[in-house]
């Protein structure tokens, strides 16, 4: 990211085309895109609906990708095993909540300060904007995850104070969805939990083997040369293996689609580090994907 970008925001992170990776999850994610709109087309579905779901399954690809690194930063290739699942959830449940996909991402990449430098203002704000939408379509666990991730933040070290004054506000944001749900009955998932909900949740306990082996990571932040911290990346792990679990424990099936990429995520680097131990490659220093 360029220093004119970085007066504003400090938790993006370009897809520079000049890593292997990236180039890599650029085609596939357009391969994914023109795939899905081919299997549409040959099942009836109007052009423009075609491309527009192919559309959306493409940017869910990418975002379990994008997850995984941040969930999973050591190992470039478990990135891939997670948005080669996402497909199933894709497929099967439709597309996701980009909003709170988008939320969590966030909240991964500020914990984990994969990028380096404290979150700006402008970051702080966007995150408590993505709050409100998540309360406001009734996702309000997602509201006491941004809480604990910003006092998270805010303790450990390095300490960014600010975001204490930050999660009392998702807790505000929180209180007020709270009165809205009890105001408009149904307003929230279907809290259905099947077979399906518990497999796809037992999916992702491989991944607590992963935390484990997290404490002492060796992949530098963006910024500099310095390794990440173990204690942030499995604060990070463990807040998004917490948030997918109360969210799809309290929606059921809607909340498992609505977070479907964190689901591929989870799933896809718990099962990269389980069974794919001999081949686990290091992380590109300095890569800003």
């Amino acid at each position: 990211m360029n220093e004119s970008a970085r007066r504003f925001t400090s938790i993006g992170r370009p897809v520079d085309r000049r890593y292997p990776t990236n180039r890599a999850v650029a085609s596939l994610s357009l391969a994914v895109m023109i795939l899905g709109f081919i299997v549409r087309r040959m099942a009836g579905t109007p052009s423009p609906e075609a491309s527009f779901g192919s559309l959306l399954m493409a940017i869910g690809f990418f975002l379990a990708w994008a997850m995984a690194r941040e969930l999973d930063p050591d190992h470039d290739l478990s990135a891939f095993v997670a948005a080669a699942v996402s497909l199933i959830p894709l497929a099967v449940l439709g597309s996701p909540d980009f909003a709170a996909t988008l939320l969590v991402l966030l909240l991964l990449r500020i914990l984990n300060r994969t990028v380096g430098p404290a979150a700006r203002p402008l970051d702080t704000f966007a995150i408590l904007a993505l709050v409100g939408v998540a309360v406001w379509r009734g996702y309000l666990v997602l509201a006491v995850a941004a809480a604990a991730a910003l006092a998270l933040d805010a303790v450990l070290r390095p300490p960014h104070r600010v975001h204490l004054a930050a999660a009392g506000a998702a807790i505000g944001i929180l209180a007020v969805g709270i009165g809205r749900v009890e105001a408009t009955p149904g307003m929230a998932g279907d809290g259905t939990l099947g077979l399906t909900t518990w497999l796809a949740l037992a999916a992702t306990l491989p991944f607590l083997a992963l935390i484990r082996a997290s404490a002492s990571p060796v992949t530098a932040s963006d910024a500099d040369s310095r390794p990440l911290s173990g204690t942030r990346v499995r604060a990070a792990q463990g807040l998004g293996l917490l948030a997918l679990t109360a969210v799809v424990l309290l929606e059921g099936r809607t909340g498992l689609a609505a977070l479907s990429p964190l689901w591929a995520a989870l799933a896809g680097a718990g099962a990269y580090f389980s069974i794919g131990a001999p081949t686990r490659l290091p992380h590109s220093v300095h890569d800003p994907s």
